[in-house]
């Protein structure tokens, strides 16, 4: 669900939110690059004969990618749970200025509980929205389109397969 009264509450964090999304971005690529390595290092000790020795230094690429992938995935669940932190507490002001511009006439005829629970409640559930649903909405777009471009220059017959099957993953996601 795209809300875009929501996405307006993220832009009071907009630099926080970009760095989520190219935190995630990058991870994506780390990502196709460390399974290249992998496949390198697999054809190149099983099906060229080559000893350790030889892919050592392939070994220590994927080490070194591996630990910046790992980097990346922390700093973007750092910047995500910012931008989460900030609209929450954005939100909250806000609720509490509304209340106070009502006055103690509204809220005495409204039942206190309630509203401490949408205060407290209600703005909290909206973290998993800001820290992992709308970052994810952007990389679930860019991050296939990525691997597209990077398979068809190696093989295009390949890079076809994916473009014709890419549609019925929503299909077989939905059954």
């Amino acid at each position: 669900m795209f809300s875009k009264r929501l996405l307006t509450l993220a832009r009071s964090s907009n630099l926080a939110l970009t760095l989520t999304i190219v935190l995630g971005f990058l991870t994506g690529l780390l990502t196709i690059l460390q399974a290249w390595i992998f496949a390198r290092i697999i054809n190149d000790v099983f099906l060229n004969g080559f000893t350790r020795d030889a892919v050592l230094s392939l070994l220590a690429a994927l080490a070194g990618v591996v630990v910046v992938k790992a980097g990346t995935v922390w700093g973007a669940e750092v910047a995500a749970s910012l931008v989460a932190q900030r609209v929450k507490a954005d939100l909250r002001e806000r609720l509490v200025t509304h209340l106070t511009a009502l006055g103690p006439a509204y809220t005495q005829s409204e039942r206190t509980g309630e509203l401490a629970l949408s205060a407290i409640e209600g703005v909290e559930n909206l973290e998993a929205y800001f820290s992992q649903y709308l970052p994810q909405l952007v990389l679930a777009a860019s991050i296939p389109l990525s691997v597209l471009l990077l398979v068809f220059p190696l093989d295009p017959l390949s890079g076809l397969a994916f473009t014709l099957t890419a549609p019925l993953v929503p299909f077989f996601m939905i059954l």
